[in-house]
């Protein structure tokens, strides 16, 4: 179970860092958009045509594409003070009651997330000035929520295993305990 757990981690991880790198370059891009829109307005007296299109869309991208990535490296704003001071299976039981509250929640947005990616798609929907379709943004939000419903997933998984067996190791949470070989028992 822990071998598999630790290669579909490794898989996630993966994809995570290409969404997190596809964030990174809208952020970017996003900075390049601004300043050229400034510039345009205030030296040229010319603003950017749909520059409000083109921001809106891509900020999309760029606020959920790191967000799985985050996730994964325990980053998002976690109640570590309380959890800190636990040990063994009641800090893992604590873990396991908040990546299911988390996961539930994430699915919740998915699934509103995914019913405007629908009606979008449908209509035809985009936007006002320049007619970029909205599907493109909405689309990378539900996926991205999707990649971090499997993330919450795992580590509800993992969280359970360590409920389990709380003094063994883990990749996901960054636990390395020493072998048993290792410390010259067993």
């Amino acid at each position: 179970m822990q071998g598999l757990i630790e290669v579909i981690h490794k898989a996630l991880g993966q994809v995570e860092r290409v969404f997190a790198l596809a964030a990174g370059i809208v952020v970017m891009g996003l900075m390049v958009v601004v300043c050229a829109e400034v510039v345009g307005r205030s030296a040229l007296h010319h603003p950017i045509r749909g520059s409000i299109d083109i921001v809106s869309q891509m900020m999309a991208i760029a606020a959920a594409g790191g967000i799985p990535y985050t996730q994964s490296r325990l980053g998002n704003v976690r109640m570590t003070i309380l959890t800190g001071r636990l040990s063994d299976r009641p800090r893992w039981l604590l873990e396991a009651l908040t990546y299911t509250i988390a996961a539930w929640s994430v699915w919740v947005l998915m699934q509103g997330s995914n019913g405007f990616l629908q009606r979008a798609w449908r209509s035809g929907a985009d936007t006002a000035e320049i007619h970029i379709p909205t599907w493109i943004g909405i689309s990378f939000v539900t996926v991205s929520l999707a990649l971090l419903l499997a993330r919450l997933h795992l580590q509800l998984i993992e969280a359970l295993r360590l409920l389990a067996l709380p003094r063994s190791a883990s990749r996901v949470f960054g636990i390395e305990r020493p072998s048993a070989a290792a410390t010259g028992k067993g």
